[in-house]
């Protein structure tokens, strides 16, 4: 169906399909039992996208990405409490715990309630970016939703149920998710600079824009996606991130990416 012309910007303006990879993880830096409360992530990488990209050193990658979590709201309030998160994320569990303990307000219900979110198999989950992005001249918060009517492969329940049931579900059928954008309009109650606020959707609806079709497969193992760097600012200007928190992330996943192909002996490729 043809969208209205607020919503058909940037990669939506026409009509077309895509190929895409998509990669699933979990918050923790630590690899831990399924069973143990942590945020879960769905990235989209969309290839085979034209035009000039903002990050400097990969202005002509063929890749849009979309990072999401599964919690409409953020936990990390503004780019200076990022700075000092990701520093305690990456020195010890203790330095993690006092940055929690200094935060036991707003922010650490946030992460609690995320945490306390039950995910048996990624492909059940709804996600959204927290955080928002351009959509050409709008603004937009997204979100990728399990199509109506799906069903789930959810028998495993071991430490690696995660994994198992996504790998059994796409053994033999695939998934599919709806993926949606909010407009900001309402600007003076969806701020761009707290994504620990959520946008009501009361206010302004999620709108379907595309379909993400997952089709049956074996999925890659972890070692095949440490390739992939998916970042925010694999973007076009059209969907330029917005926010502190975003231009922090910018530097931090570089860093990370950089870091990571750099212990793993790989080059940084977009494909």
């Amino acid at each position: 169906g043809q969208l209205p012309p607020a919503l058909a910007q940037g990669l939506f303006a026409t009509p077309r399909s895509y190929n895409a990879v998509i990669r699933f993880s979990n918050g923790s830096g630590q690899s831990q039992d399924d069973h143990t409360g942590d945020a879960r992530g769905m990235a989209v990488k969309v290839m085979g996208v034209g035009g000039q990209k903002l990050l400097n050193d990969e202005q002509s990658a063929g890749t849009q990405d979309f990072l999401m979590m599964n919690s409409p709201v953020f936990f990390i309030r503004n780019a200076a409490d990022y700075v000092v998160f990701q520093k305690a994320m990456s020195t010890n569990a203790f330095t993690a715990a006092g940055w929690l303990a200094g935060h036991l307000f707003h922010e650490t219900a946030v992460l609690l309630a995320i945490q306390g979110r039950k995910v048996v198999n990624p492909l059940a989950s709804q996600y959204w970016s927290t955080t928002p992005s351009k959509l050409g001249t709008q603004q937009m918060k997204f979100s990728a939703k399990p199509c109506a009517g799906g069903t789930f492969y959810e028998q495993s329940d071991t430490k690696d149920r995660l994994r198992e049931n996504l790998e059994a579900q796409l053994a033999t059928s695939g998934a599919c998710f709806d993926f949606a954008v909010q407009t900001r309009t309402v600007p003076a109650d969806m701020p761009i600079e707290d994504p620990t606020i959520e946008w009501k959707e009361k206010e302004s609806p999620f709108i379907p824009v595309a379909k993400i079709q997952i089709g049956a497969q074996v999925p890659e193992q972890g070692e095949a996606c440490e390739i992939r760097s998916f970042t925010p600012w694999h973007a076009i200007a059209e969907h330029r991130p917005l926010g502190g928190i975003s231009r922090v992330r910018k530097d931090v996943y570089l860093e990370i990416s950089k870091m990571r192909h750099q212990l793993n002996g790989q080059p940084r490729i977009e494909p």
